[in-house]
């Protein structure tokens, strides 16, 4: 490599990492703008709330979206325990049929194996629910 081309690399490399500082300074400046908007449209919403709507009724509704929130988690604790739909399954399935083992990514074929798991044998064909219970057989 020429003098010239070692000139004209540094050259270009510490125009490329001024270029990077400049990039890096705007997408920093607009985080800190984006943040402080935030915070300034929170604090706005939170007086207009606190003017508009008297506190007897915030307390209601807070208490009622805490209580829903209470029975999703005892729905999805006792699914878990008894193992029905609601609950969470995080152990790897085999197919009740064939005795293959499920994927772990599962990809739904219906909405009901969308919304409360399960999912059908690559193998054999069959339904299973989440907890590796036949559904349907198809053999």
């Amino acid at each position: 490599m020429s003098k010239r081309e070692i000139a004209c690399s540094q050259q270009l490399g510490f125009k490329t990492l001024a270029v990077r500082s400049i990039i890096q300074t705007r997408t920093t400046h607009e985080v800190r703008k984006t943040i402080l908007m935030t915070i300034a449209v929170g604090v706005l919403l939170d007086i207009l709330i606190d003017v508009l709507i008297p506190d007897h009724v915030m307390t209601l509704v807070f208490l009622v979206t805490m209580s829903v929130l209470l029975l999703g988690v005892l729905l999805v604790a006792f699914g878990t325990l008894t193992k029905n739909r609601w609950g969470i399954n995080l152990e790897p399935v085999n197919c009740a049929a064939c005795g293959s083992p499920m994927p772990k990514v599962r990809q739904p074929q219906s909405l009901k194996q969308a919304l409360w798991g399960g999912g059908t044998c690559g193998k054999c064909g069959c339904e299973i629910d989440k907890w590796g219970r036949l559904i349907t057989l198809t053999r």
